[in-house]
């Protein structure tokens, strides 16, 4: 990754193809092809693709190798429809997309014979260069319209789902299937026949809607304890700065109100695939040495935002924060317990309604001191507080 990383930047390519081989159904495709989901591209690639997709589809007819979108989908039939594949920044075009790259993953078909996936690819790339002549104007001035774009946002999106009422009917070229005895007995199996060659419409659903987004902040504070995400924040461009003296600051925080955990371990960690959080407001000391991450930009906004799919909280890298270090003895937390129900009405009344309206909270002890410990100068205020704090407008900062 650290390679790949050092390379793209160094190279920076206007389009990228990563040329894979696929599975998960037949057809008569030698080639299918999976264009980076444009909702989320920025501005100038959306305005881009527009173009150069429906000409890049032409060129390949006009070879007798036409493709289509890839089909995404493993083990079952196709029938009706092909969800577009939604790449977020784990894959390599997700990941390149963040910068303006055109991007594009090509999936010969793993059951094709290998001289056929070979020539599909090649004509695939040749295509695709003389397509990229053809409209080089157009590609070489994405980047202003992108920043036109970007100068009228007001927010940024991190998160997107589809949308299930949008789609286009596609012509597809696949082959009559049906379902013959299995080798596992009293089980049928899934058979393409390639003696009926079919034509149908499908329909495609290649539209992605924004389900969350932030307002973007003037700058990240990271402190300098997580430095392995430093680190990975520069090898990808993000403007990076350490602080060169102690300092407070007005910021906002995030507070993990909630995250589940994938059961089994994927690329060897164990994800967090739904975060939920709090914003609160708070000052804190900034010491030397800590980092700013200054006009983020899209590679920080979609890793240290923790609700994006891909942030780094979702790949483990702040599970610190999310165990509860410091606890109480109880017979000794009792008497502080007693004087804070004592001297505070206020908390007293709450713990009282959630006695009242909790009844398991109310029969069980360790959970009704727990939650007075929750209320005491005592509680660990760094639990299920997320380590990178945002300011929001533009500061004066103590850099060099």
């Amino acid at each position: 990754t650290w390679a790949f990383w050092k390379l793209y930047h160094e190279w920076r390519p206007d389009v990228f193809i990563d040329n894979h081989t696929t599975n998960g159904a037949d057809y008569q495709y030698n080639m299918t092809l999976i264009a980076s989901q444009i909702d989320k591209q920025d501005a100038g690639v959306q305005r881009y693709m527009k173009l150069m997709l429906p000409k890049l589809e032409t060129a390949m007819d006009q070879c007798k190798e036409a493709f289509c979108p890839y089909v995404n989908i493993h083990g079952s039939a196709l029938d009706d429809e092909i969800v577009a594949f939604f790449e977020s920044p784990r894959y390599s075009t997700g990941y390149t997309t963040l910068f303006g790259t055109v991007s594009f993953v090509a999936e010969a078909h793993m059951l094709k014979p290998f001289k056929d996936r070979v020539w599909a690819t090649y004509l695939l790339m040749e295509n695709m260069l003389k397509v990229m002549t053809e409209t080089k104007d157009d590609l070489l001035k994405r980047g202003a319209f992108t920043v036109i774009d970007e100068s009228k946002k007001t927010y940024w999106p991190i998160n997107w789902q589809l949308d299930e009422n949008s789609y286009t009917e596609i012509d597809f070229k696949g082959y009559a299937y049906e379902y013959l005895p299995s080798v596992v007995p009293g089980q049928k199996r899934l058979y393409y026949n390639r003696d009926k060659p079919v034509t149908k419409k499908v329909k495609f659903y290649n539209h992605y809607v924004v389900s969350d987004s932030v307002d973007k902040p003037f700058a990240y504070i990271i402190p300098q304890a997580w430095s392995e995400v430093v680190q990975r924040l520069e090898a990808n461009g993000a403007m990076v700065r350490p602080a060169n003296k102690d300092e407070k600051f007005a910021v906002e925080c995030y507070h993990i109100a909630k995250h589940e955990n994938v059961k089994s371990p994927y690329e060897g960690h164990f994800l967090h695939t739904t975060i939920e959080t709090t914003t609160t407001t708070d000052t804190i000391e900034v010491r030397k040495g800590d980092f700013f991450v200054i006009l983020p930009n899209r590679f920080a906004l979609e890793t240290l935002e923790p609700r994006a799919p891909d942030a780094f909280m979702a790949w483990n890298f702040f599970d610190a924060t999310l165990q509860q270090k410091e606890w109480f003895s109880s017979y000794v937390f009792e008497e502080t317990a007693a004087r804070m129900l004592e001297q505070n009405a206020k908390l007293k009344a709450e713990f009282e309604a959630e006695r009242a309206q909790n009844e398991a909270f109310a029969n069980d002890y360790f959970q009704q001191l727990y939650w007075l410990y929750r209320h005491s100068p005592n509680f660990e205020k760094s639990f299920m507080r997320y380590p990178v704090c945002r300011i929001v407008n533009l500061t004066k900062l103590p850099i060099d």
